[in-house]
């Protein structure tokens, strides 16, 4: 409605008592940077994806050019930025509700799972866990994935080796590989929402 999300921020959340030390000026530059960072990176995929090796149309060859390379190199990228912005969205959560979590136990699945059983039927509660279930899970154990197993790069270059006489999945290979410009593009947007659901969640809470 015309409002700066920054600006609603502030109306809010300093209307609201904190149960934990916060520095509400360090979280949104914070949170504004990692979603500059999100839209960066996924117009680079856009701006990379006409360049990059399709090996369907390539003979069914794989010789990786650079485009293709960088490619894989941000969609990894990406994945570690969307869960860097809905990891603060878990910390600023945990400043306004009783989750009974440690410090060292807070991620935005664990505010959830963890949160005060009074707000669990609030709509704004209910659209955020939605939102995790839906949309944001799957992609929080792909960035497990890259992070402590197997990078996107060697799923797409050394798969297309591995599974040469298996086209579904070499289609499915394939096809994934084109999409993630479309779904950080998707996620990008998802960040803005859950920025405004977890914001009218926070209003929920009693002024100060």
């Amino acid at each position: 409605n015309e409002t700066d999300l920054s600006s609603l921020y502030h109306q809010i959340i300093d209307r609201k008592e904190k149960i934990k030390a916060f520095n509400s000026v360090e979280f949104i530059f914070d949170i504004s940077f990692i979603s500059k960072d999100i839209k960066y990176f996924t117009g680079i995929l856009y701006y990379l994806r006409p360049f990059i090796n399709v090996p369907s149309k390539e003979n069914d060859t794989y010789f990786q050019n650079t485009y293709d390379k960088r490619y894989l190199t941000f969609a990894s990228v990406l994945h570690q930025c969307v869960y860097n912005f809905w990891d603060r969205i878990g910390d600023l959560l945990y400043v306004y509700f009783d989750t009974g979590l440690s410090e060292n136990k807070v991620y935005f699945s664990t505010v959830l799972n963890n949160f005060p059983i009074e707000y669990k039927n609030n709509k704004n509660y209910i659209l955020l866990n939605e939102l995790y279930n839906d949309k944001l899970k799957n992609l929080l154990n792909q960035r497990s994935e890259i992070v402590h197993y197997k990078q996107i790069e060697t799923k797409h270059y050394l798969g297309t080796f591995q599974h040469r006489d298996n086209e579904p999945k070499l289609s499915d290979l394939e096809n994934e590989k084109l999409s993630y410009p479309n779904y950080f593009k998707e996620h990008s947007e998802l960040t803005l929402e859950g920025f405004k659901i977890t914001l009218d969640l926070i209003n929920e809470l009693p002024d100060k």
